[in-house]
């Protein structure tokens, strides 16, 4: 499983949970006047409730998620692995903003979304290029070397 981040602002990916959060702050926040946390809690689950009721044939059509793995346990003392997949677009002058950096693409992909994928493993960030009219064409067109920092790492745990 490869956890996939998306900016907030970007329309697609991200729209359906942007609606959801919209429509609980106008249906139960702003709505009701809440004496305390129970009280919240309680508009809320009316709300929820009534919705998923309404979409519950859609629910019943969507493909099972994969279970949670049962054995695995956080260490935040070791240095994370795998790798992590970013979508992003890029700017008019063709570079993407990813971890606290601007990585310039070349003049190839200006405004458009962009497939980072961060390996931790290799210390790698590969950079792809997305179409609407061709979903399954996705050529890289980038690939930098990125290591990510140490930040309360065990030395001694960290896999190289």
């Amino acid at each position: 499983m490869v956890p996939v981040f998306v900016p907030p602002r970007e329309m697609g990916f991200q729209a359906m949970i942007e609606s959801y959060n919209g429509w609980w702050q106008a249906k139960v926040w702003s709505r009701f006047q809440h004496a305390n946390l129970q009280d919240v809690q309680g508009h809320s689950q009316r709300y929820v409730d009534a919705l998923l009721k309404q979409r519950a044939a859609r629910l019943e059509a969507a493909p099972d998620r994969r279970a949670f793995p049962a054995g695995w346990k956080l260490n935040l003392k070791t240095r994370p692995r795998g790798r992590l997949v970013f979508l992003r677009r890029s700017n008019g002058t063709s570079e993407v903003t990813l971890l606290g950096r601007s990585w310039p693409l070349g003049q190839v992909w200006p405004n458009r979304l962009v497939r980072c994928e961060v390996d931790l493993d290799k210390d790698k960030i590969r950079f792809f290029t997305l179409r609407r009219k061709e979903p399954t064409s996705q050529p890289q067109i980038l690939e930098v070397d990125y290591r990510l920092p140490n930040r309360g790492c065990n030395r001694s745990s960290v896999l190289i």
